[in-house]
């Protein structure tokens, strides 16, 4: 066999192996394509059904919710959304804050109720899935997270001693992520008060 029926061999071999790999990967990318199509509606949906429910847990007399826009100068991947709470009256109950802080691993997804008067109602925890099990993922108990009830920015994180006023004391071996949940707390209550004339 001479060498151009070996070369010619050879390309439509490589060709050939092109054209599939193309079909394979087209195939692919609609098929990808069509589950996102399918299934966004429904992520979008259970994600603000979470927030829904946040927003409830911390307001539970809450009558109406009404989104508002997030200021401008912030940043959107740290405040995702806000929210004011009203009760039966149409009196303001308070703010409810998203609040995406970066802890060891990643964002940690945060809804943050604060009181018309920028004190902290509560605060819950809404995703950790980056952060270290057994460490990072306890600042969803209750011990901790309640330390940030009543409490009124800035609030400080301490070690081995008992907190003051606006003070909580950090998670063993997880300092980093109670430090992140902390600066998430603030920013929220930052941007209450920023929105908090949209509302007047």
């Amino acid at each position: 066999m001479s060498q151009a029926v070996k070369t010619k061999k050879k390309n439509d071999s490589i060709a050939k192996l092109g054209i599939i790999l193309f079909i394979i990967t087209f195939c692919v990318a609609l098929v990808l394509g069509f589950v996102n199509s399918i299934t966004k509606d429904q992520i979008a949906y259970q994600a603000q059904l979470e927030i829904d429910n946040a927003i409830a847990s911390i307001y539970p007399d809450s009558t109406e919710t009404t989104e508002l826009a997030v200021p401008a100068d912030v940043d959107k991947k740290r405040i995702s959304s806000v929210y004011a709470a009203y009760g039966a009256d149409g009196e303001l109950m308070g703010f409810a804050v998203a609040s995406s802080p970066n802890g060891f691993g990643g964002a940690i997804d945060l809804m943050v109720g604060v009181l018309p008067d920028g004190t902290v109602k509560s605060v819950r925890v809404l995703s950790t899935n980056s952060e270290t099990p057994g460490l990072g993922t306890r600042v969803t108990e209750e011990d901790f997270i309640t330390q940030f009830d009543g409490n009124k920015a800035p609030i400080a994180v301490i070690k081995n001693a008992q907190p003051g006023p606006s003070e909580i004391r950090a998670i063993s071996g997880a300092t980093i992520s109670s430090t992140a949940v902390t600066t998430g707390v603030n920013l929220a209550v930052e941007v209450a008060a920023q929105v908090a004339a949209q509302v007047n």
